[in-house]
């Protein structure tokens, strides 16, 4: 991140791929690494007990996105799809998070999250739609 922000400075140009992510969709602003956040997630923490992990290539399927959630560029082959994604609910989130899902190409439901929701050992894995 420093290296990065140094690099802009001096040579006047910013890392290719955190312009994209930057450019991805106007309201993943906000900045963890090489995720970008629509609100922050720290109230929901230890509430959240499952995701919907996604791909998609049209940012614009976000758009009015209830749910925490996170994109980023697509590095997993198994996922057809230039960029990824996770929203985050509780089990009173379950359904709207089912039909959110349905918008994207690739979705699965993933069940059974720690604190932080993160998956574990023991989360159940659904595919919604490949």
């Amino acid at each position: 991140m420093i290296f990065d922000k140094l690099r802009e400075k001096f040579i006047g140009e910013a890392d290719p791929e955190e312009r994209i992510l930057d450019n991805l969709h106007p309201d993943f602003k906000i900045k963890d690494g090489p995720w970008r956040f629509n609100r922050e997630p720290g109230p929901l923490r230890g509430f959240i007990v499952m995701k919907i992990r996604f791909g998609f290539d049209n940012a614009s399927l976000l758009d009015g996105c209830p749910f925490v959630a996170k994109i980023t560029i697509n590095s997993d082959e198994a996922i057809r799809a230039g960029n990824i994604g996770l929203m985050y609910g509780t089990e009173k989130d379950k359904d709207a998070l089912i039909e959110w899902a349905k918008k994207f190409p690739y979705s699965e439901l993933i069940e059974g999250l720690d604190y932080e929701g993160v998956s574990t050992p023991d989360s159940k894995v659904s595919v919604l739609k490949k």
